[in-house]
């Protein structure tokens, strides 16, 4: 018979910490008493407001993948959930400040395109090769 939810929860001042297993990336995972692998977060959505549409992620408006608590919880796209991370600046690009080669988005300029950020410096020296090798032809 698996733990009953709540014993795996810290209940904190503010969010409510899964204590109990998690995955490489800091989610809460929890067997529940139907014998199906829970996200942890996604399973207090469930217990609280009923099933997840389909298409739908559950998102934690307190940024902490552990919190199981359900006022921190809402209900999002895939789409929704990349931009609120943009937003709040939890982004992996949003902390970056250079590209590869060393140059500074800052000073140098940078755009970003197709999900990716890119180097104006960089792209103007690969855009000038390619056109000094399409000349040679």
């Amino acid at each position: 018979m698996a733990a009953p939810f709540a014993s795996f929860i810290h209940f904190g001042p503010e969010c409510w910490e899964w204590m109990g297993g998690k995955s490489h990336n800091g989610y809460g995972n929890y067997k529940g008493e139907d014998r199906v692998n829970w996200r942890a977060h996604r399973y207090a959505w469930t217990m609280v407001n009923g099933p997840i549409p389909p298409g739908m992620v559950v998102c934690h408006r307190c940024d902490n993948r552990s919190c199981v608590r359900h006022d921190h919880l809402f209900l999002g796209t895939t789409s929704d959930n990349a931009i609120d991370c943009v937003v709040k600046k939890r982004h992996f690009n949003a902390t970056k400040t250079r590209c590869p080669k060393g140059h500074e988005y800052a000073v140098h300029g940078g755009r970003v395109k197709a999900g990716g950020r890119y180097c104006k410096l960089c792209t103007s020296a690969c855009n000038k090769r390619c056109y000094a090798a399409k000349k040679s032809f």
